[in-house]
């Protein structure tokens, strides 16, 4: 069910014109529908009902603070990924105890910051992490209830830059690996390994993924609990995708009917951190026209802030950034380039990846600049004027889970 639609062909969100809006706050502006909110977080309890599972909305989706407000009188729960996404949520009045921190790159003050905070659970990417926090934890006197996320080596099967899962991917510790990670984390102080985490990616439009990543998790656990270890909570992540043109999403029955199926007989506390299937289709955006130009749009073309309009499905879809760097000559690291004629300028078919190689030793360049780039990055460059960097899951809105 929609709450958006158009009206005496005027689009209307929840019986009210946008164009009424428009007038009263000016444009650009967000619209959010509480209705359509209420609506995409009781599908999720209506098909989660009779199991133990958390919702846990990731604010990496949206982080508007009326969105976060309603849905956090809704009774969910937050996904945070940066200290400033942990303070919107407990402004919007998630408890801490239904907060959890998750994602690469955690800094030693966000991780001291989610420890005052008391939240729920922290993620834990890595060893070198699980290091630093248990140094935080063991200087504050207090004990960091913790989840290791483990990759499962399952294609997600979506978009290169928004696929979280596999070996080649950055984000968490091999599987395999994960009873000797567990037996290393166990020795170190203040930290309490409570659980495993997963995340193979968003927009995922078919359960196939969900289930092989859902089944290594189910064998791991016991696993791990032959090994002396108590297992209490698995967190699931988010990733369920939705319709931006012709796009056909599994259902939240089926999603329901996998995690009864796989994860309930573990008798696991259970988390899941939708996103975009909760906010998609909540509220589209609204321009106005320049200086004496219509601001409607004809209703038969997409506004591009429209959810489903290409702009809105390529920023979710590539999320990539592209960065205009001056590039200078292997060897000559503080040598300028020739600027050359800007009508004969052109920029590469982003597309077209032929004309990207990889970067030389200089990869970052400019007078007194490191000559490498940090342990586990990589640089590319494009004839020296782009660089591509994968955005997946930025700290922003409108990108990821």
């Amino acid at each position: 069910m929609t709450r958006f639609g158009y009206r005496g062909g005027t689009l209307n969100a929840e019986a009210v014109a946008l164009p009424a809006i428009a007038e009263a706050v000016g444009t650009p502006f967000y619209c959010y529908s509480t209705a359509a909110l209420a609506d995409a977080y009781l599908a999720f309890e209506t098909a989660l009902q009779g199991q133990r599972v958390d919702i846990c909305f990731a604010l990496k989706s949206n982080s508007n603070l009326a969105v976060l407000r309603t849905l956090a009188g809704l009774g969910a729960g937050a996904d945070v990924v940066s200290e400033g996404e942990l303070q919107r949520a407990l402004a919007a009045g998630v408890p801490p105890d239904r907060i959890v921190f998750s994602g690469v790159g955690k800094s030693r003050r966000e991780l001291a910051a989610a420890l005052d905070a008391g939240i729920h659970q922290i993620n834990a990417e890595s060893m070198p992490e699980l290091e630093a926090l248990s140094e935080i934890a063991d200087a504050r006197g207090v004990t960091a209830a913790v989840a290791l996320r483990v990759n499962p080596d399952v294609d997600a099967r979506t978009h290169a830059k928004i696929t979280t899962g596999l070996k080649e991917n950055k984000f968490g510790i091999d599987i395999d690996h994960a009873p000797q990670a567990f037996r290393r984390a166990a020795a170190l102080p203040a930290v309490a390994l409570v659980g495993v985490a997963v995340h193979i990616g968003s927009q995922l439009t078919d359960l196939t993924p969900f289930r092989r990543a859902f089944d290594r998790l189910a064998r791991l656990v016991p696993a791990l609990r032959d090994d002396g270890f108590t297992i209490d909570r698995v967190d699931l992540g988010g990733g369920l995708g939705i319709t931006y043109n012709d796009e056909d999403p599994p259902s939240l029955a089926g999603y329901a009917a996998l995690v009864a199926e796989l994860i309930q007989p573990l008798g696991c506390r259970v988390t899941i951190e939708p996103g975009r299937a909760l906010v998609g289709g909540a509220g589209p955006g609204r321009r106005g026209g320049r200086a004496g130009e219509p601001s409607d749009l004809p209703k038969d073309r997409p506004d591009p802030d429209l959810p489903g309009s290409r702009r809105s499905d390529e920023r979710s879809a590539a999320a990539v950034a592209v960065r205009r760097v001056a590039h200078h000559p292997a060897g000559q690291p503080g040598a300028r380039r020739r600027r050359s004629d800007p009508s004969r300028r052109r920029r590469p078919d982003l597309r077209d990846r032929r004309h990207v190689r990889p970067a030389t030793a200089v990869a970052a360049v400019g007078t007194g600049r490191p000559d490498r780039l940090h342990r586990g990055r990589r640089l590319r460059r494009g004839h020296g004027v782009d660089l591509q960097q994968p955005a997946a899951g930025a700290r922003g809105d409108g990108v990821g889970k």
